[in-house]
């Protein structure tokens, strides 16, 4: 058992790096022209589930809020003086189940730790998706959710045992 986890040692060196650039750059991104309108209506959600606001008063001028704004929703939790260095960090830290399941089906399907690591570095040469994670609330954690659902539909798909 340890043996085998000690075989997947670049991707914990991939984790590592990760994060530290994360800490490096995240405040090096600026604030895109919707950031802080998202925030704002996250934070109306926050209150309105906190039973501060009227839902009613705002519905002529938001669509979605609650789809739209979950997660604006729990990192405005997370970061409640509402930095936008901490939200970039933040955003770039939910990036990573999308990496690590990258790695697991490549992994999965070819057995070689170099292939999987190969798979984790055209998603951060993308441009459209790793340059925009940190400073998008919106489509980043799409991105995220989407890429680890289809992942995980791969996985159950080819799994001895269905119930994992």
């Amino acid at each position: 058992m340890i043996k085998k986890l000690l075989s997947h040692w670049p991707i914990g060196i991939f984790l590592m790096v990760y994060v530290f650039v994360s800490i490096m750059i995240a405040r090096d991104f600026g604030v895109a022209w919707d950031e802080q309108e998202i925030y704002a209506r996250s934070a109306f959600l926050l209150n309105y589930l906190l039973g501060r606001y009227d839902y009613t008063l705002y519905l002529k001028d938001t669509y979605g809020l609650f789809y739209n704004h979950l997660y604006g929703l729990v990192l405005i939790v997370l970061n409640p003086k509402g930095t936008f260095g901490i939200y970039h960090l933040l955003n770039m830290f939910f990036a990573l189940p999308m990496y690590l399941s990258a790695y697991a089906v490549i992994y999965k399907k070819y057995k070689n730790v170099f292939y999987a690591m190969l798979g984790i570095l055209f998603l951060l040469l993308t441009p459209g998706l790793f340059g925009h994670i940190p400073f998008n609330p919106k489509d980043g954690p799409f991105a995220v959710f989407f890429f680890v659902a289809l992942c995980l539909i791969y996985l159950l798909k080819n799994a001895k045992d269905p119930r994992m």
